[in-house]
């Protein structure tokens, strides 16, 4: 399983890009259930390096008005991994 870390950043990327679109509304789709319940607020973020990205992350939330997150299973995420990846390697 990758860090909390490493799943973080490309969300906190994503969430930043999606506004500098000017979208007014989010849906996210995880594939780390750590990350995801943790924004949710259902797990609470213990390690200090977390601690930081989470309150990145609802930061950059907050100017939506409306944002959902929900967790997929790893393997059903694989088309969507794939796009980020060649999004993060500037390929996209």
């Amino acid at each position: 399983m990758p860090d909390a870390p490493s799943t973080s950043a490309p969300l906190l990327r994503g969430i930043d890009l999606t506004a500098a679109h000017g979208a007014t509304e989010l849906e996210l789709v995880g594939d780390s259930e750590l990350v995801v319940r943790q924004v949710e607020g259902r797990y609470k973020v213990k390690d200090p390096t977390m601690r930081e990205l989470h309150a990145e992350v609802k930061r950059a939330l907050a100017p939506f008005a409306e944002w959902s997150i929900r967790h997929v299973r790893r393997e059903s995420n694989a088309e969507a991994d794939r796009l980020v990846n060649q999004v993060l390697d500037g390929k996209l």
